[in-house]
């Protein structure tokens, strides 16, 4: 909470300054993509984002150089959960006996809030539109959105006789790195642009059955590409 209060106070210093272009943003995610967390025979997720994942954003920057802008910015970046990873499959025990099962598992999403520097390079304008590139590069601040679930149901296949399981773990997600990367153009102080974005993140998963704690730690980014629109005000 310090570095986000730091960050702010940081960012409404430079937007306070002469000349600054302040931009609100806001942006959807077009193709959300987690790590798959898995260890051994375990695969926890899927890689494609479940839900809808968006950002708002407030960037400040100066030009200190002819069309290059310097500054900094926050955003706060809602990431949809992880589709979650069903396990189909038959096995026969020692004793003869075939079991047909479903294995679901269901890992959180998490939700970043990034202090970042941004940098943007702004080309010639062409009919009042004013191309651009820019790149953000800072540290995000992850929270996870939940717990890991895990149900699963067996089948006799001679009985018809089913049985079930479930199961929750705790799940704790690191900070880590922020970077994005991107084009767009800019007409009449109004900005759309697509950017590759990436918080960086490891997740700590406890499962704890009652009998054993089992504890697991994996890297777990998330990646994508972002369409964001937003306007510029000039103080």
């Amino acid at each position: 909470m310090k570095k986000v209060l730091f960050g702010l106070f940081a960012l409404s210093t430079l937007a306070f300054a002469g000349e600054t272009n302040l931009y609100l943003r806001a942006g959807a995610d077009l193709n959300g993509k987690y790590d798959v967390f898995k260890d051994e025979e375990m695969k926890l997720n899927k890689k494609d984002a479940d839900d809808f994942s968006w950002e708002i954003a407030v960037e400040a920057t100066r030009e200190v150089y002819s069309n290059l802008e310097l500054g900094l910015g926050v955003a706060y970046q809602k990431h949809g959960d992880p589709k979650k990873f069903t396990d189909v499959y038959t096995y026969t025990d020692q004793d003869s006996d075939t079991y047909d099962c479903v294995d679901n598992y269901e890992m959180p999403g998490y939700t970043s809030v990034p202090l970042y520097v941004v940098a943007k390079y702004n080309f010639n304008a062409i009919n009042n539109f004013v191309p651009y590139v820019k790149a953000n590069l800072g540290y995000s601040l992850n929270d996870e959105n939940g717990d890991f679930k895990y149900f699963g149901t067996e089948r006799d296949v001679n009985t018809n006789k089913v049985e079930s399981d479930s199961l929750k773990g705790d799940v704790k997600i690191k900070n880590g790195l922020y970077y994005g990367i991107g084009a767009g153009f800019e007409y009449n102080n109004f900005t759309m642009d697509l950017m590759y974005q990436v918080n960086e993140a490891k997740a700590e998963l406890t499962l704890n059955d009652g009998y054993e704690v089992e504890k697991y730690k994996k890297d777990y980014d998330y990646s994508r590409i972002t369409l964001g629109f937003g306007y510029k005000f000039n103080f």
